[in-house]
Parts: C-alpha cells; structure tokens; sequence
C-alpha cells in the first residue's frame, strides 16, 4: 500500500513539474483584393485574395492552474489596396483566433508604355493646385514597359510627369480611386 501511495505520490510530482503543453491556432483571412504579403511571428507569408493562413501557435507549459492561457505574436505587412501595418494577435489555449486583413486604400498602376525613360513624377489631388514629392526621379527613372504602384486612398487625383532627356513634361488628369481597386493606367504621350 506504501508503495502505491509513493508511486502515485511521484506520479504527481512528475506531471506537475513537467505540465501540459497548451497551444492554440491563428487564422489569417486576407479579405483584400490583392495579395498579402508580410509576416507572422517572424515567418514570411503571403495568402492569396479569398484565402487565408492557419498557425498552429505554443503558448508554453501549464502545470495545472499556474501558466500562461495565451501567447501574442505579431502580424504585419501590406498588400496594394492594404497600407502597411503592424498588429499584435492574442493566441489563446485551445482556441481558434481568426484575424482579417481587408481593404483599405486604394492604388494606381502607372505603366510607362512609351519608348522614353519616366524621370520625374509626382501627384495631386484633382482639387489642389500644387503637386506633392516626386516618387520617381532621374536617378530611379520609370523604364518602358515598367509600371510603378501608387497607393492612394479614394478620390480623384492628377499625375505629373517628365519623359526623356529634353525632360519634356506631361500630365494625366482626373484618374479616380477607389478603396479596394487598381486603377491601371499605361502613359504613352503619343496616343490621346
């Protein structure tokens, strides 16, 4: 009997030095238009529109009521109608934690269809009269063929632009975004 009672004694100590391993899941659901592409808890991922990314996540020991019930990580990254982020998700024990990613912002897909390099550009809102920062400079000109993304939220915007060496200049107006759509534009100065 003294031997059931040491047995069962030690049986118990082992299991609550040694504890339970708890975990729990993370789903990702990327909502979005476009490709996500980013990371979560320090792995590389990109889902697919429509689709989504499960994680099974260790949340660590649990020696039966002492330890943690959770376990956050980070997920971050963009897509091109999804600005950049950064959020911190709470995985809990035994549970499925689903997080979605949706569309916030709109885009612009300006494709240098002409035979000259783009070496300036910068954009405004349709109703401003001075265009902002140049995102395309000489020293980082738009090839032909190429095409440069420019996230932009809903409205109405104008493009300015210089081509070639004579920096012979142009400008494309009243290009309308929306959240959630690329807008494709191919620029070629030579067809209206």
């Amino acid at each position: 009997m003294k031997f059931v009672l040491r047995a069962g004694f030690l049986i118990s100590i082992i299991l609550l030095i040694t504890g339970c391993s708890q975990d729990g899941d993370v789903k990702v659901v990327n909502n979005c238009n476009t490709t996500f592409t980013g990371e979560l808890n320090n792995e590389a991922i990109t889902i697919d529109p429509g689709e989504s990314y499960s994680e099974n996540v260790y949340i660590g020991k649990r020696l039966v009521v002492i330890g943690p019930d959770s376990y956050d990580i980070e997920l971050s990254g963009s897509a091109w109608t999804k600005k950049e982020f950064s959020t911190t998700i709470t995985v809990k024990t035994n549970e499925t934690t689903t997080y979605t990613i949706d569309d916030d912002i709109g885009a612009i897909k300006l494709t240098n269809d002409y035979i000259k390099d783009i070496i300036e550009l910068r954009i405004k809102k349709c109703s401003d009269t001075e265009y902002g920062d140049k995102l395309i400079n000489d020293s980082h000109p738009l090839k032909p063929g190429k095409f440069f993304l420019i996230k932009k939220n809903a409205g109405c915007w104008d493009i300015y632009l210089k081509y070639g060496r004579a920096e012979t200049e142009d400008t494309l107006k009243n290009i309308e975004t929306q959240v959630g759509v690329i807008t494709e534009v191919s620029w070629n100065p030579t067809t209206e």
